[in-house]
């Protein structure tokens, strides 16, 4: 499974706990890759979100959240929308073409099952 989160570091803290309930539940997953477009991460941070992967064999590849104008290819500026914010509408296309699916989880989720059954969902050719 490929999951991904967005995250500054104001919201690392929840990063961390969503992570936490993710492996928690997920222990028996063969594969978990989990990626997370890093929005200026302190390394504390980063340091405190691997010591929450670690135990569970797991680790973290950070991403670089791309500018607006790359993500769309048009320059502006948003007061209400975030780069990371307007990123998720483009994700499936900043991931190489031999990652055909992902689940893209907000910092803020609670996984409270495992995601097995949603991963495995026959979405045909979409």
């Amino acid at each position: 499974m490929n999951i991904v989160f967005a995250s500054d570091d104001n919201y690392a803290g929840l990063l961390a706990t969503s992570l936490l309930s993710l492996l928690e539940h997920n222990r028996s997953a063969a594969e978990l890759n989990i990626f997370v477009f890093d929005d200026a991460i302190r390394d504390e941070s980063k340091e405190k979100l691997e010591q929450v992967v670690t135990p569970f064999g797991r680790t973290i590849t950070y991403l670089r959240v791309p500018t607006t104008e790359e993500l769309t290819g048009v320059s502006f500026q948003s007061q209400r929308w975030s780069s990371t914010m307007i990123l998720r509408l483009y994700v499936g296309s900043l991931f190489p073409k031999d990652i055909h699916r992902i689940i893209f989880l907000d910092c803020d989720v609670l996984v409270l099952d495992s995601l097995e059954p949603l991963w495995n969902i026959d979405l045909g050719d979409c």
